[in-house]
């Protein structure tokens, strides 16, 4: 499950007795964990049916996989009555607060090209995890660590480019969701503006 907005530090949710593998970066955690015990894979189950389909594996119960897109701005810029907010002039060459905060968001979350976590769905769209563990069949006679392990690396690639998606830079937060540049962003020590 993902979720949008929350605006504090980027923890992990750990489950000690598990395997797991917890990636974090630029805000996104994406998490998945292979249950195993001693050695043995838990949760693929081997086809007995005497069927066609016979000694063949596969992931009967679904792998915990989570993902959670985080981001945090800085008060500063949502406080419009902050020293720094009140020195976004929206003149002489400086951006408006209000389209700094707006354009802040819209790099952030709210846009559904240019920002951060449009192409974080985009790519888990693209990179779908669960369905990628549903496609995994080992065939009779593998090795289930084996089949455990695969399964995990091509989690892990999945993952790694979620995250290099994520890190792909939108328009700047002085510029609008088209590219057009706003103004400069007034930074302390604050240059006045007549």
């Amino acid at each position: 499950a993902w979720r949008c907005g929350k605006r504090s530090a980027f923890p992990t949710s750990p489950h000690p007795r598990q395997r797991q593998q917890t990636k974090v970066k630029r805000g996104v955690t994406l998490t998945f964990h292979l249950v195993q015990k001693t050695g043995l894979v838990t949760h693929s189950t081997v086809i007995t049916d005497n069927g066609p389909n016979n000694g063949y594996a596969y992931w009967a119960t679904p792998i915990s996989i989570s993902t959670l897109f985080q981001y945090e701005i800085n008060p500063d810029l949502t406080n419009s009555t902050s020293t720094f907010s009140t020195n976004q002039w929206g003149a002489c060459g400086f951006i408006s607060w209000a389209n700094l905060n707006a354009q802040t968001q819209r790099h952030e979350f709210n846009s559904s090209t240019q920002s951060h976590y449009s192409h974080y769905t985009g790519s888990l769209s693209s990179h779908n995890p669960g369905d990628f563990v549903e496609q995994q069949i080992a065939p009779p006679g593998a090795d289930l660590g084996a089949f455990a392990t695969n399964t995990g690396n091509g989690l892990t690639s999945r993952f790694n480019e979620i995250f290099a998606d994520t890190d792909l830079e939108p328009f700047a937060v002085n510029e609008s969701e088209s590219g057009t540049f706003l103004g400069n962003i007034n930074y302390s020590p604050y240059a006045t503006c007549p």
